[in-house]
């Protein structure tokens, strides 16, 4: 797995990014310290620790990473930009959805889950949301934020048929998380055909 480090100077501190090129593009910030010719480059977001020690001349740092279990040797040479890997670049953030849009699916299917299926779940990938082995009951406790146990009345279905869903929003751009709520509450309606109030618990 390859690894660059860039370390600049900001007025009077050492920074470090801290790249794993074969993994993300983005990096991760670092702080730096130097004694003498002993470096020290610690990031937090891995919960690891660089340690090591330059070269006469400086043009290699042998060292070890620690990160939550015995030190592992790495070793590191300073490059010239020709020579240096290339760092890939990141990936351009989708588009998100208006504010203000009224947000609807532009197509759902909803198919029953395979006696077989071993996934579970709502997630949202590639701009689309799925449901996994969900029954409505879990859809309307994902929705609206309730324990299953607050939802009461409604047929015996709700928590016993299994559905797997497969939705692409109207009109482009990223929802949000409200927005996908929103889109969901309006295929319960659609398909499902269900109204309910709204208390601490849900009645049918």
């Amino acid at each position: 797995m390859r690894t660059v480090i860039k370390i600049t100077v900001e007025g009077s501190s050492l920074r470090a990014l801290w790249y794993s090129i074969d993994r993300s593009a983005q990096p991760l910030a670092g702080a730096v310290t130097l004694q003498g010719t002993a470096v020290t480059i610690s990031v937090p977001a891995l919960a690891g620790v660089y340690s090591g020690r330059l070269s006469n001349e400086g043009s290699t740092m042998n060292g070890t990473w620690t990160q939550g279990g015995p030190a592992l040797p790495l070793n590191l040479a300073h490059v010239m930009p020709e020579a240096a890997w290339a760092i890939p670049t990141p990936p351009t953030l989708p588009r998100r959805m208006p504010a203000d849009a009224n947000p609807v699916f532009e197509v759902a299917t909803i198919k029953p889950t395979a006696p077989d299926s071993k996934q579970f779940g709502i997630i949202v990938r590639g701009g689309q949301l799925f449901t996994f082995s969900t029954t409505v009951n879990d859809i309307i406790s994902f929705v609206y934020g309730r324990h299953p146990k607050q939802i009461d009345g409604g047929p015996v279905w709700l928590d016993q048929a299994k559905y797997d869903i497969q939705a692409k929003p109207e009109g482009g751009g990223q929802p949000s998380d409200k927005q996908w709520r929103t889109m969901l509450q309006k295929l319960l309606a659609d398909r499902f055909k269900l109204a309910f109030h709204r208390p601490s618990r849900l009645r049918f």
